[in-house]
């Protein structure tokens, strides 16, 4: 119940994700968005889920899942939305 949790899961997720353990992180990431939706990172786990995805070829649901990002979290649209548009555009979404 640690308000800490949930960031703490994500930066694991990070570093998984930045060792191009893919699949391993979007599985992380997933169960973190999942299990605490409400987290101050809430919207970065979606991220990250998308970039996992799209780094395992499944183009399709990473752009589906960016297109949720927002949606899901618009107060983040300043923080992330350029970021968003950077990655839905290279995945051709």
């Amino acid at each position: 119940k640690d308000p800490d949790v949930g960031p703490a899961k994500t930066y694991l997720a990070e570093a998984l994700f930045q060792k191009r353990q893919y699949f391993e992180a979007a599985n992380m990431f997933l169960d973190t968005h999942n299990a605490h939706p409400e987290s101050r990172v809430g919207a970065d786990n979606l991220l990250g889920l998308g970039l996992s995805l799209a780094g395992l070829n499944q183009r399709e649901v990473a752009c589906a899942t960016y297109a949720e990002v927002l949606k899901q979290y618009p107060a983040d649209a300043a923080r992330l939305g350029k970021r968003l548009a950077t990655e839905q555009a290279a995945a051709r979404c």
